[in-house]
């Protein structure tokens, strides 16, 4: 019996240690992708960014208005679409679209579904209004930096580079601060953002994450 519970521990401290060295190569790897730069475009391409909404969930009108505050040089169009125009989203975005009456915004209202993903069909029907060729989607509970767009479009520049995504972490919204939302703000922060760094790192995945999608028409329609 004491011979079963040594090898026990020696087992689980096995497991412990590859653990522990896992989470420093993770931890490596994204210092590494921190780090990352890319340089400034001459010029920037005009850029039309897809928000699909449902809903007025909480913190909807400070994510929404990251976007609209955007530092980029170039022209900008934000197209917002929910099912409904009764969706309570809506009156989130007519509030941001009296407040920034000099942007270039529209917001489509189609109830229309293309097969049984509804956000993808709220896609769809926004696709129409869009009116550049540079297309980025993104979704709701998404909050960006201010120069998060000159970095989408200078790393979709590169040359051979089609889908251009972001990582993200989590956040306790105002409204969440309970010890459950905090739990999963960290497990977005230091488990799910390290993964997909490792997974990518070493050729095990290939992310494309609803934070961001940014293409071209032609890599669209392709």
């Amino acid at each position: 019996m004491a011979t079963l519970i040594l090898w026990t521990g020696y087992l689980l401290a096995g497991f412990a240690f590859l653990g522990g060295a896992y989470a420093l190569a993770a931890g490596l790897q994204v210092g590494r992708f921190m780090r990352g730069k890319n340089p400034g475009l001459p010029v920037y391409p005009p850029v039309t960014i897809l928000k699909p909404l449902h809903l007025g969930e909480p913190g909807l009108s400070d994510n929404l208005e990251t976007f609209l505050a955007q530092d980029y040089p170039g022209p900008i169009q934000i197209v917002f679409g929910a099912h409904s125009e009764s969706d309570p989203a809506v009156a989130v975005v007519r509030a941001l679209q009296a407040r920034y009456p000099q942007l270039d915004t529209a917001i489509v209202a189609d109830g229309t579904l293309h097969g049984s993903n509804a956000k993808v069909s709220n896609l769809i029907n926004m696709l129409p209004a869009a009116r550049h060729d540079i297309v980025i989607l993104s979704d709701s509970d998404i909050a960006v930096p201010r120069h998060w767009l000159r970095h989408v479009t200078d790393a979709l520049a590169k040359p051979g580079v089609g889908l251009v995504t972001c990582l993200y972490t989590g956040e306790v919204a105002p409204e969440g601060d309970g010890i459950w939302s905090r739990l999963a703000a960290m497990g977005t922060s230091y488990d799910f953002l390290p993964n997909v760094v490792m997974g990518t790192s070493l050729g095990l995945a290939d992310a494309c994450m609803g934070s961001t999608i940014a293409l071209t028409r032609a890599m669209l329609e392709e």
